[in-house]
């Protein structure tokens, strides 16, 4: 499969993935990715639900970014689509948040014993 150089219009699993990394559009969402998941703690402990919501989270970004250029280039603009695209992004970054504090409570806890010397 080839990869793309900008982001559907419509949402599809994968997205991130498909775009061809020698962008800077690629790089810039690939960076913000790393920097989200970062947000919820070690990369190793990051759940299908986690990525799932990061992912959905970066594409309605960059949608809502793309309705507000339209916006200030006097393009149609939908104020309610984008007014429920803010409000389902506020939702993904609550539930994020809350999976996250769940999965933190869950990670086991490593305790160093050290030996006494004789």
């Amino acid at each position: 499969m080839s990869k793309i150089q900008a982001v559907n219009q419509t949402y599809c699993a994968g997205w991130l993935d498909n775009l061809d990394g020698r962008t800077e559009l690629a790089k810039d969402l690939r960076q913000k990715y790393r920097n989200l998941a970062s947000t919820c703690g070690d990369p190793k402990y990051l759940t299908h639900q986690h990525n799932s919501f990061i992912t959905r989270i970066l594409w309605l970004e960059y949608w809502l970014e793309q309705q507000e250029a339209s916006l200030a280039s006097d393009v149609e603009f939908k104020a309610g689509q984008w007014i429920q695209g803010t409000n389902a992004l506020i939702g993904l970054y609550s539930r994020l948040e809350e999976i996250t504090k769940h999965t933190q409570k869950m990670r086991p806890i490593t305790i160093n014993v050290v030996k006494p010397e004789d």
